[in-house]
């Protein structure tokens, strides 16, 4: 009897071994994508969501494939939720999305106070404009002694055959400080003035994109100092992009490259040139804990006082207000952990260690370094950022950076 059962084992564990995968289902998971129905959309274009995914047709249906397709779609911004239903058909495998549309279009009070600034304005977006993804903002910021009024409007590239633009306008006025490594101000002014640009947009593929843009502007100082020149200035910019994402439920994380260029010459005949290299990773550890890590280095050459960049443009938090350079480079480290993560917003607190080397206003080379704490809301019904909170200490200093801000990111 024993040996009956033992016969009867083993042929059923070999019949389990060499059976043919169809029977555990895995033949329909080997069939390719025929169709992607969206259902849901209300004001986004059904042939702008079929462009997004029309390279996910024909390919073998897997986990994957519905992890990639789950990231390209939440990549667009577009929705606040995405739920999938997969049919087998007569010739292949048929996804069904269900989604939720954000609120893309929007009139937003903004709001950012920081260690030595205060700022307030309002503006009237909308990030999906003609159920295609076109952008446009129009609204304006004052400050305590500054005004500052934007217009803009971007079509996003389709694909290399078919490019993409943005137009912008922008008019400026008040006054303006800068100060040096140990937050004293060591020159500043008043002016008026106004911009206008447009620029090509290109899209090679999923992963690489670039830019040309041709940009006009007049400024005029109340006072002439030494490095201000009142007059009209052009300029000729290019960029270079690579950017991958990922999406695991909670946050879209990825790594981005981007390099760029420009040349500006005024009615003196004087030119400036400037270059800039910034390359940053998202990287998850757990759905809610993720690595970050950043890296930015730009230098200025031959520009007047205006052609100065600040901290943003290296993306550093320890750097003072005003402090304004023409040759820096930041990089920092850290996670970024999501402490709430309900069906309207998520909520996360992020810690960071920054080093950060730039030239200071008397040409000497500075070194600063210190810990990075903040918080960030995300709205997951609203197509626009909601709220931010950081704190950074800068050690050799002895100073704090304070920044908070409603309806902006830094």
């Amino acid at each position: 009897m024993k040996k009956k059962s033992l016969a009867l084992f083993f042929a059923l564990l070999g019949l389990a071994l060499f059976i043919p995968h169809s029977l555990f289902g895995q033949e329909e998971n080997e069939k390719p994508v025929v169709e992607i129905e969206f259902s849901g959309l209300k004001k986004t274009r059904e042939s702008y969501m079929q462009r997004k995914v029309k390279d996910f047709y024909g390919k073998t249906m897997s986990e994957s494939f519905m992890h990639d397709l789950e990231t390209a779609l939440q990549g667009e911004e577009l929705f606040s939720s995405i739920e999938f239903q997969n049919e087998e058909v007569e010739n292949g495998i048929k996804v069904r999305v269900q989604v939720k549309e954000r609120i893309s279009f929007i009139v937003l009070p903004m709001f950012s106070v920081s260690s030595s600034s205060l700022s307030g304005g309002l503006f009237a977006f909308d990030t999906n404009a003609f159920g295609i993804k076109d952008t446009f903002a129009l609204g304006g910021l004052v400050g305590k002694k500054s005004a500052f009024a934007l217009a803009a409007f971007s079509k996003p590239a389709k694909d290399l055959t078919h490019p993409g633009y943005s137009v912008a306008a922008s008019f400026s006025m008040g006054e303006s400080e800068i100060s040096n490594i140990d937050n004293e101000t060591v020159f500043s002014y008043e002016s008026k003035g106004f911009s206008a640009s447009l620029s090509l947009l290109e899209q090679f593929n999923k992963y690489w994109s670039a830019s040309i843009g041709l940009g006009a502007g007049y400024a005029d100082f109340k006072e002439e100092k030494e490095g201000l020149e009142s007059g009209l200035k052009g300029q000729l910019s290019a960029s270079l992009s690579f950017n991958t994402n990922d999406w695991n439920g909670c946050f879209m994380s990825g790594e981005h490259i981007i390099a760029s260029s420009a040349l500006a010459l005024n009615t003196e005949k004087n030119t400036n040139q400037s270059a800039h290299l910034t390359f940053s990773v998202e990287e998850p550890l757990l759905k809610k804990l993720r690595f970050l890590f950043s890296a930015s280095a730009k230098i200025q050459h031959k520009g007047d006082v205006t052609d100065l960049f600040d901290r943003s443009s290296i993306h550093s938090f320890t750097l003072p207000d005003n402090f304004k350079t023409d040759k820096g480079a930041a990089t920092w480290a850290g996670f970024e952990y999501a402490l709430f993560n309900p069906s309207l917003a998520t909520i996360s607190a992020y810690a960071l260690y920054e080093a950060v080397i730039v030239e200071d206003w008397d040409d000497s080379k500075v070194f600063c370094h210190g810990p990075v704490f903040g918080s960030k809301l995300y709205l997951k019904k609203i197509a626009i950022p909601a709220m931010s909170l950081c704190l950074a200490y800068n050690i050799p200093k002895s100073a704090f950076q304070f920044v908070f801000s409603v309806g902006m990111t830094f």
